[in-house]
Parts: C-alpha cells; sequence; structure tokens
C-alpha cells in the first residue's frame, strides 16, 4: 500500500508539472503572436491581425457595425456589398478562435470595443435588426415588402414567429418595439382599416351594403369581417373568434354596418330590393361587390341549371334581368366601338391609362382582346366585327390610315413639307420611312411587305432617297 501510495504521489507531481508546463508556454506562445501582429490561426499566419482589424474598421465606418456576413447563403450579399471573402473568412476564424479560448485577451477587448460579437447567430440577427432601421429611413416604415429585400422580409416574418412561440430572447423583444415594429400585424391591420372605415362613415354616412365610393381594399375588409361574423353566428354565435372579438363588433355596428343580409332575407324580400334598385337606376345590373348583387349572382347560376321555378323565373325578368353578363358586356363594347368609327372614322383605339375600373379602359382592353383571342371568337362575333371593317391586324391597318392622311395633306397643300408642330405625327411616320429607306444601299434587300410600302409613297410622288431629295 504504501508503495502504491508513493508511485501515485510520484504521478501527480509529474502530471501537474507537465500540466503547468504547457500552460505557461501557452501564455508565451499567445504574447509572441501579439508582440508579433501575426493570428493563431494558420488560415491567416502570414497576415498581420492589425491589417485585418484595420479592415474591420473600415466596415464598421461604411455600414455601422462589425456584422460581417460570414454565411455560405450570404455569399451574394458580400458581393453586391462589395466586401472581401478574406475579411469574412478572418471574422470566421476570430471566432472559432473565440469559441476555443484562443484569442489573446488585449485582441478580444478591441474586437469587443469595436462592437464586434463572437456569437455568429446574435451578429447575424444585429445585422438584420441595422437593415431594417435603415429600411424605414429610406421607406418610413417597418412593414418589409418582399419585392424590396425578401432577406430582411422573411427574418421580420421569423421574429413575428419567434414572438408568438415565446422563443425570442428579452433584449431582442425591447429592441425591436424600441423602434415600433409590430409583432401582430392583423391588429395593425384591422385599426387601419377600421379607421378608413370610420372616415367614410363621417363622410358618407351608414356604411350601405353597396359600397360604391369605397376603394377596393376597403371593401374586401369589410367582406372579410361580415364572413368572420357569419361563420361565428353559424357556430351558435358563443365565445367571438379573436380576429373580430365583440368589442370590435360593437364598433362597425355603430357604422351602421348590415352584417349578413344573405342568411337573414327571404327570396321576395330580396326580389322586392332588386325591384328598388332597378327603379332607381334604370337598370338591375347590381354590383357584384354588395349582398344583393351577389343574391343575384345565385340567381343566374340557378338559371343556367334550371333551378328557379316559373315564378321567379318571371319576376326576375320583368325588372330586365341580363341572364349572361359576359354577352351584355360584349354587346354593350360592340355598341360602343361603333358609336367610336362613326365618330373618329376609324378605329385606331387609344390604349387608356386612366382607372381599371372605368368603361374607358375596359372598352380600350376589350378591343385588343378581340385581336389577340380572335380564335376564341364565335363565328356570329367574328362576322358582326368583319361587317362594320373592324381591322384584325392593327399595324397594317395603321399604316393605311397614315397612307390616306399624307395623301389627303398633299392633295391639299400640294407637296409634302409636313409641319412638325401641326402634325407631329404624320411627320414622325414620314421621315422614319425616308430614314429606314437610306438605311441600305440597295431597296432589294428590304422585305416584300416593306418594299411594296415604298412602292406606294412613291407612286404619291416622294423622292425617298435622300441624296435626291
Amino acid at each position: 500500500c504504501v508503495l502504491s501510495l508513493n508511485s501515485w504521489s510520484t504521478m501527480l507531481r509529474k502530471v501537474l508539472i507537465t500540466t503547468i508546463g504547457q500552460h505557461q508556454r501557452q501564455q508565451k506562445w499567445q504574447r509572441l503572436i501579439v508582440s508579433t501582429n501575426f493570428s493563431s490561426s494558420s488560415e491567416f499566419k502570414h497576415i498581420p491581425w492589425n491589417e485585418m482589424f484595420e479592415e474591420l474598421l473600415s466596415y464598421r465606418s461604411k455600414f455601422g457595425d462589425c456584422h460581417v456576413p460570414t454565411n455560405k447563403l450570404d455569399k451574394k450579399e458580400r458581393h453586391e456589398l462589395g466586401i472581401s471573402e478574406q475579411l469574412s473568412d478572418w471574422v470566421t476564424a476570430q471566432r472559432k478562435e473565440g469559441r476555443k479560448g484562443e484569442v489573446h485577451r488585449e485582441r478580444k477587448v478591441q474586437l469587443e470595443g469595436a462592437g464586434f460579437f463572437f456569437d455568429s447567430n446574435l451578429a447575424r440577427w444585429h445585422r438584420r435588426y441595422n437593415q431594417l432601421r435603415e429600411y424605414e429611413k429610406d421607406h418610413g416604415q417597418l412593414k418589409v415588402k418582399y419585392s424590396h429585400n425578401p432577406k430582411l422580409w422573411r427574418w421580420t416574418a421569423k421574429q413575428r414567429t419567434d414572438y408568438k412561440m415565446d422563443i425570442l430572447e428579452i433584449d431582442e423583444i425591447e429592441l425591436l418595439e424600441e423602434i415600433g415594429f409590430v409583432f401582430d400585424e392583423t391588429e395593425q391591420d384591422w385599426d387601419k382599416y377600421y379607421k378608413e372605415a370610420k372616415k367614410h362613415y363621417e363622410v358618407h354616412g351608414p356604411l350601405k351594403e353597396c359600397y360604391e365610393l369605397m376603394n377596393q381594399s376597403l371593401k374586401n375588409w369589410l367582406n372579410l369581417q361580415k364572413n368572420v361574423h357569419r361563420v361565428w353566428k353559424e357556430r351558435g354565435g358563443v365565445d367571438p373568434p379573436s380576429s373580430l372579438s365583440q368589442g370590435r363588433i360593437d364598433l362597425l355596428t355603430k357604422l351602421q354596418i348590415n352584417w349578413d343580409p344573405l342568411v337573414f332575407k327571404s327570396w321576395d324580400e330580396q326580389w322586392a330590393e332588386l325591384s328598388a334598385f332597378q327603379a332607381t337606376n334604370g337598370h338591375s345590373r347590381v354590383d357584384h361587390d354588395c349582398s344583393l348583387g351577389k343574391w343575384l349572382q345565385q340567381q343566374r347560376e340557378k338559371f343556367k341549371k334550371g333551378g328557379l321555378s316559373d315564378d321567379q323565373k318571371g319576376k326576375l325578368e320583368s325588372l330586365d334581368i341580363v341572364w349572361n353578363m359576359n354577352d351584355w358586356r360584349w354587346e354593350k363594347n360592340y355598341k360602343q366601338l361603333i358609336e367610336f368609327h362613326e365618330k373618329n372614322g376609324h378605329f385606331q383605339i387609344p390604349t387608356y391609362v386612366g382607372e381599371k375600373d372605368s368603361d374607358e379602359y375596359e372598352f380600350s382592353r376589350w378591343a385588343g382582346r378581340q385581336r389577340t383571342q380572335k380564335h376564341l371568337l364565335s363565328r356570329e362575333r367574328i362576322e358582326k366585327l368583319d361587317s362594320i371593317g373592324f381591322p384584325w391586324k392593327l399595324h397594317e391597318y395603321s399604316w393605311e390610315q397614315n397612307y390616306l392622311k399624307l395623301k389627303q395633306f398633299r392633295d391639299e397643300c400640294g407637296n409634302f413639307n409636313i409641319p412638325q408642330d401641326t402634325h407631329p405625327v404624320l411627320y414622325s411616320w414620314l421621315y422614319k420611312h425616308i430614314q429606314t429607306y437610306n438605311t441600305t444601299q440597295s431597296p432589294d434587300e428590304f422585305p416584300k411587305h416593306l418594299r411594296e410600302r415604298f412602292e406606294k409613297l412613291e407612286g404619291l410622288g416622294i423622292e425617298l432617297n435622300k441624296s435626291s431629295n
């Protein structure tokens, strides 16, 4: 036992001496590294540490922090920001040494004093946080649009998810709340649209069933509230959903919203409302966004399937009901096309750039669709358009129209000296043809349709060759 105890004591002394010796050698090595200004990492042993640290400080002065993107997925972002791969790799090496406790105390103090995070996840979080603050400065809001910055949009979405799951750090919550970040967007949207609905009520009175004076986004929001309310009622009307609390129901009720008339009104009551609408407006084409319009659309669907009684069908037809709105719209635009041609003498309908819901916009789009979707038109509709001379190839038609205008100008003025200020379109059209004609030495090089057009212009007496013009 004595020999064993002595042997154990001797071994312990050797271990302690060896350990202490290794620790002392490690300290000497760290002091040597700092004194020679080189990194302890084998990857950067030939690069002075202070030189890389200065590059990190340059990054901070440019971007406001030391959160250099180091993730492989951030390679594109580094390229866009002009960040060197060497700096990114060096930052990764500092964090790796930090986890192992191999960063010398003096260098650690320098890095932390510059705002450097040894935790890469923490650094990445703060980098996105700073980007969010910059986004607010540029766009005036913290609600990031995906099209503006997909990565930042995904990051903000994750913060909201982590907040709901109660896994977001307290200091991160405080930083986000400090800049006014909204964790529950639905709450923000509800308040926003309620204020808009209240303003509409103050200006136009009670929220009617047909929201003719509202924008589409407010209509959609009100319809969503009505649908949530309807589902709640159908389930017994107990414990309102969180998205539409009793307090919110009361607020909208004060604005005299009609929650869901379809559930409580009979067929005859709906028909009576349609009759009143027809008497007031002179037609029975109700906006499909309102409850009466939805009911009317249901009657059209029932009519197609033979689900209406003869009495119901007769009552609706007595109000000049339009059973097929697509046919009605086509005939309406067709009549407008005839009127346009009679008034202007041509079919060059301008592209309308106004409100999308306006008649002018719809008419312009309709005329274009007849050409692009000719293969989908019925024979009857093609014949109706042919009967009024509707041009299927607009480019050829436009050329002929300008040719006729040029001929008319020559007949009236006796020359082709077109004033640019009074006839800008015709002037440009003719000048373009002269320029095109003179782009080649031989007119035979032009395609057939261009040669034919040049021959027609020369037939009017125009000298297209610049040297003779």
